[in-house]
């Protein structure tokens, strides 16, 4: 189409009529949006709150994270609330839950964070019409300053429960090192180092990556099913446990392919680069040598053990998950 006379003649006399929106106008269509969202809301909440009379009916979420580089501390408050299904033609009553963003709020380091979240937080309830006694609960995550934050609110502060969640993947982190300010089980720690490491390699080494994928393959293995490494994160639940398990299922083709890459590239001194967690190293990351990437007969056996150490609280963290996603029917 593109050598048709008809179609050269049409693009070089195209005059596009359309342009994009200014930045400035761009935004307030994001604040009007957002305006408009809020209100929405805060309409329905106060019709929820009526129905059940001013009653407990409201539950809060409050989840913090912090910037490692420049220790900002940001927040999110989520509101979820247990309402009637809105489908008329549904034979059996049936409820589900709503669950909304409420507000994000960013707090610069400081040695006041706790009561400044405070602060902000009274402020989040006001601005969104939910009174203290709407209130049926306040779930944070395990961050130490909106556990202090809350505790001084003294309207809530009995209504304060941790998730169940946070406090089951804090528990797994301090029991395999990665947790706390020193390491209370560095033998675990290398290990699981040792297995990022390989993993790492498959993602930042096309070859390593492709060369496991095709093992599988002559294995008989079919497309659907070959199986990647996992990748893992001390804030992904249940991935330290998922990375081992798979390791251990690839264990012979790791091996082989990782001798091979090692081979092919023994004078390769940065064939990873992983995080420096020392407090002068880099933040970009620190380099690996293809020979420090290895994993020996002992550390295979220790995996197996890890892996089914791994394996209990794994199992209850689905089981939470799971039953709080069902759809609760009356």
């Amino acid at each position: 189409m593109t050598t048709q006379t008809e179609f050269r003649d049409y693009v070089r006399g195209y005059d596009p009529r359309a342009a994009f929106p200014h930045s400035e106008t761009l935004r307030r269509i994001a604040v009007c949006v957002q305006q408009l969202q809020k209100e929405e809301r805060v309409a329905r909440t106060a019709r929820h709150i009526k129905k059940f009379k001013g009653g407990q009916c409201v539950g809060i979420q409050l989840d913090m994270w912090t910037d490692t580089a420049t220790h900002t501390a940001y927040a999110a408050v989520t509101q979820t609330t247990c309402e009637d299904s809105e489908d008329e033609n549904s034979d059996s009553a049936e409820l589900f839950l709503r669950s909304e963003v409420m507000e994000f709020g960013v707090f610069p380091m400081s040695a006041k964070s706790g009561p400044n979240i405070r602060v902000w937080f009274v402020k989040v309830l006001k601005d969104n019409g939910i009174p203290y006694d709407a209130v049926s609960g306040v779930t944070p995550d395990g961050a130490a300053d909106g556990q202090c934050a809350l505790s001084q609110i003294e309207e809530i502060s009995e209504k304060v429960d941790t998730c169940l969640l946070h406090q089951l993947q804090r528990g797994v982190l301090y029991s395999v090192g990665l947790a706390g300010v020193k390491s209370k089980n560095p033998e675990c720690k290398s290990l699981l180092r040792k297995h990022n490491r390989v993993v790492m390699l498959s993602r930042q080494s096309l070859a390593y990556g492709k060369a496991l994928n095709i093992v599988q393959t002559k294995a008989g293995v079919p497309s659907q099913s070959i199986l990647n490494l996992e990748v893992t994160a001390t804030t992904r639940w249940g991935n330290q446990f998922k990375q081992i398990n798979k390791n251990n299922l690839l264990r012979q083709a790791i091996d082989a392919e990782l001798h091979a890459y090692k081979q092919a590239n023994r004078n390769n001194l940065d064939a990873i680069v992983e995080t420096n967690e020392s407090e002068e190293g880099s933040k970009v990351g620190t380099p690996v040598a293809a020979a420090d990437i290895r994993l020996h007969l002992i550390d295979w056996d220790n995996s197996e053990e890890l892996e089914s150490f791994l394996s209990y609280p794994f199992e209850i963290k689905e089981t939470l998950e799971h039953s709080a996603s069902e759809t609760l029917r009356t």
